[in-house]
């Protein structure tokens, strides 16, 4: 499935190309090369846990439903249009405590339709995207006790190989507790 998800991925950023610009409305058109502007980051990403009620957590008995959410926020004065976005635009993965090994990645095993589309940012926008997962891992077992590490991403090219690439697109890592 990674190897379609990035088949499909690679197809968009040949079709939209990556490369960065500004149009003439002042908007900043960024490809997966031009993240860094050099003057720091435009964008600031969070990932917030909650339980069925909407309460943040990052513990949760095994087998309770988990609300991911990942918030992007423009930082900038600027419209910013990620160029050659391709569905999903987010995407979420639990990782065992301290190590790389994916044991749940949302977008695997689902269909996306094969579209090219930009994510736009208005000056100061921020978006919000959420799914919710039920803790069957990746080989159809229900997630055991103890403690994970979680993130939330912009679906972009560094991700697609390195779930755990610097970016500013990606969420810092945080500690999910099944208890």
């Amino acid at each position: 499935m990674m190897a379609r998800l990035a088949m499909l991925f690679g197809i968009c950023l040949f079709t939209a190309g990556a490369q960065f610009s500004c149009s003439s409305d002042g908007t900043v058109n960024i490809g997966d090369d031009d993240l860094d502007s050099g003057d720091g980051p435009r964008f600031a990403t969070r990932l917030v846990l909650r339980n069925s009620t909407g309460t943040e957590t990052y513990s949760f008995k095994r087998g309770d439903l988990i609300a991911f959410e990942v918030t992007i926020r423009n930082r900038t004065s600027q419209t910013i249009r990620l160029q050659g976005c391709c569905p999903p635009e987010s995407d979420f993965f639990v990782f065992e405590d301290r190590e790389e090994d994916v044991r749940w990645q949302w977008s695997e095993g689902r269909a996306f339709p094969a579209v090219v589309a930009d994510l736009v940012f208005t000056p100061n926008e921020t978006k919000t995207m959420q799914v919710t997962w039920n803790q069957v891992t990746r080989s159809g077992e229900m997630l055991a006790a103890g403690q994970y590490d979680v993130r939330g991403v912009v679906t972009r090219a560094p991700f697609l190989t390195d779930p755990l690439a610097s970016s500013e697109l990606g969420s810092n890592l945080r500690t999910l507790t099944i208890r």
